[in-house]
């Protein structure tokens, strides 16, 4: 869409594209012909019926001869065509001549209208009966466009929908419709657009706006009257609804239909660094690859960097649930919205999922998904997910496994490689070539943890051979072990990785909480970084003060991050002597002290601050314990 509007609006070009030759369809979506400001073009034959395999529906603009065409072929030959793709140049070959004729004074969007409106009605023809409304103006007429008195032609652009939920239409939203009108062509005098739709769950409240007047490229907005629609509470997921534009005036009418989705069970959190895909089905990156339906896992509007990925549950191999390799085992019980507020982070979503579609594997669990993005430069490369399963049964569930799957692709799949920080019990994942992309996946939670990496060759490497599939049993193993790296030839392959929790127990109507952080950044340092800010953010918002003294065996670490002074507050059992080491994240000393008094109690060190900007672990060696505790300078 981008580079269309480029081409449109920078380089007054207009863009002409087939709509496709799939003729059992009447509402087949082909790019680029169905983005914005595309003129799209079906086929017809001699008669100007329309040829039996083009594409039609409301996404078409014209139509132009595309059977019996005499075109070029390979090695400088020619030959009787076919397809919208004969019928393309020909609409722009057309567009070419108007062009020419008005001297380049119009802009390409004009050009387009001008060709649109002047085309022949062919939907009365018998043989186009059953697609009337579904070829666009009719068949081109250049001589009409060179010859005509122009009509008007208006457009209803930069539309949004607008929910209390902002734009994320749910069942019982009233939903407005604002946008602006703009006239491409000749003067309206009483022009009114009234809006329908063909989906029984939509109610319109207010479906006409009285626009009158509208000059040559003129726009006039409806914010102050909106179109104005209910969704009743039937609506199910998914519903891709088809609006239509009727406009009317003196001597002129023209329609224009766009699309919206009720209820998606899929959206976007975006406010940061990171775009990635949530879902309803405990699916992460995409709620489906066949049509693809989300954006994947993108940092600073890069490919997404992530194939598939999602979350699993298990007790045992045969009692197993996850909705990645082939498999979809959860249901949805609350579909995804946005918490509105979203304290306390900047952007936040919650759904529901139960494995009430795992068969036998069933084990009677409710998973909310808690997912929260920060816009701020410290927490801006990180996705922190929450995942609070819920045991439905009145007896108690033991020896749980749970995580999350990730198949990353970065750049070229074919050319990554995984490790494991266990300092930071991170996983991450980066491309071997000259460009630097980073991915990973973190434990947060206390509770003990696993990572497994794997190599999706042919005969895994060494380790689980995944390539033609990952069985249950395979799953739960990973699930409950430990493979820290995997693409360690020299270039790299395909790799995949899975983070998990466990052995955990959930007492019968009880619950449990596990989070998790997804990653993204541009280098290993920054990916650290942000590992570590992940941590002390989640440890700032989920563990109290005594938890966290708790947690790190009585040792703290202030300000975390740091700008200048490092104080350690550290709880001795005894009065003792003590050596303090700082480590960076790849396991070298920093910093060394030896002979440091500590005395039964609280104990407060100041430390010297000579590190450069990093992610670095503080331990502490006495006669009898060791601790040790993360910490940032920034």
């Amino acid at each position: 869409q981008d580079i269309v509007n480029y081409a449109t609006f920078n380089r007054n070009a207009l863009v002409i594209a087939a709509v496709g030759n799939d003729g059992l369809s009447t509402n087949a979506v082909l790019y680029p012909a169905s983005f914005d400001n595309v003129l799209s073009v079906a086929a017809t034959i001699q008669s100007d019926i329309k040829w039996d395999k083009s594409t039609s529906g409301p996404q078409v603009d014209v139509c132009a001869p595309g059977y019996y065409i005499y075109s070029t072929r390979k090695n400088s030959g020619y030959t009787w065509c076919e397809g919208t793709s004969m019928a393309s140049p020909i609409a722009a070959s057309c567009a070419a001549l108007i062009k020419a004729w008005y001297s380049d004074t119009l802009t390409a969007l004009q050009l387009g209208e001008i060709l649109r409106m002047t085309c022949d009605n062919i939907d009365t023809i018998t043989g186009n009966l059953p697609y009337a409304g579904n070829l666009g103006r009719g068949r081109v007429n250049l001589y009409r466009a060179l010859t005509d008195t122009l009509p008007p032609a208006v457009k209803f652009i930069n539309y949004n929908f607008t929910t209390n939920n902002g734009s994320f239409i749910k069942p019982g939203d009233t939903v407005e419709i604002k946008g602006d009108f703009i006239n491409y062509l000749t003067v309206t005098h009483h022009l009114l657009a009234n809006i329908s739709s063909n989906n029984l769950h939509i109610h319109f409240l207010n479906s006409a706006n009285n626009l009158g007047v509208i000059n040559t490229m003129e726009t006039v907005s409806n914010t102050s009257l909106p179109f104005i629609f209910y969704v009743d509470e039937q609506s199910g997921y998914d519903q891709e609804v088809t609006f239509k534009i009727q406009y009317s005036d003196t001597l002129y009418s023209d329609v224009q239909f766009f699309k919206t989705t009720l209820n998606p069970s899929y959206a976007d959190i975006d406010t940061n660094n990171i775009i990635l895909t949530l879902t309803s089905n405990g699916k992460l990156g995409y709620n489906n690859l066949y049509p693809l339906q989300g954006s994947g896992l993108r940092y600073n509007n890069s490919d997404s960097y992530l194939y598939e990925g999602g979350f699993t549950i298990a007790q045992s191999g045969s009692k197993i649930s996850r909705c990645f390799s082939g498999e979809s085992n959860f249901k949805i019980f609350n579909g995804i919205k946005p918490v509105i507020p979203a304290s306390p982070a900047d952007e936040r979503w919650i759904s529901v999922f139960s494995d009430s579609l795992s068969g036998i594997s069933t084990l009677g669990l409710n998973i909310k998904m808690d997912a929260m993005e920060w816009n701020t430069p410290d927490k801006s490369d990180f996705v922190i997910l929450n995942y609070t399963i819920y045991n439905n049964n009145t007896y108690n569930l033991d020896s749980l496994y749970a995580g999350i799957f990730c198949d990353w692709d970065i750049v070229n799949y074919l050319r990554n490689k995984t490790l494991f920080n266990n300092l930071l019990r991170l996983s991450y994942s980066w491309y071997t070539g000259q460009t630097n992309f980073y991915t990973g996946a973190k434990l947060l939670s206390s509770q003990n943890g696993y990572h497994y990496a794997f190599d999706y060759t042919e005969t895994g490497s060494g380790g689980i051979d995944i390539y033609d599939g990952m069985s249950d049993m395979e799953l739960f193993y990973a699930l409950k072990t430990n493979r820290d790296s995997a693409g360690t030839s020299a270039n790299g392959n395909d790799v995949a990785d899975l983070i998990s929790f466990g052995p955990f127990n959930i007492a019968g109507s009880d619950s449990i909480t596990l989070s998790f952080a997804l990653l993204a950044s541009n280098s290993l340092y920054n990916i650290e970084q942000a590992a570590a800010n992940a941590q002390i953010l989640y440890d700032s918002l989920y563990i109290s003060a005594p938890e966290l003294i708790l947690q790190t065996c009585s040792l703290n670490v202030f300000p975390n991050p740091s700008v200048g002074t490092i104080n350690v507050l550290f709880n001795s059992k005894l009065n003792t002597t003590a050596e303090f080491k700082v480590y960076n994240v790849i396991g070298k000393e920093v910093y060394s002290k030896i002979g440091i008094k500590l005395y039964q109690g609280e104990n407060r060190i100041t430390l010297e601050n000579k590190l450069l900007n990093g992610v670095y672990i503080l331990k502490i060696n006495t006669l009898n314990e060791t601790f040790s505790a993360p910490f940032v300078i920034k």
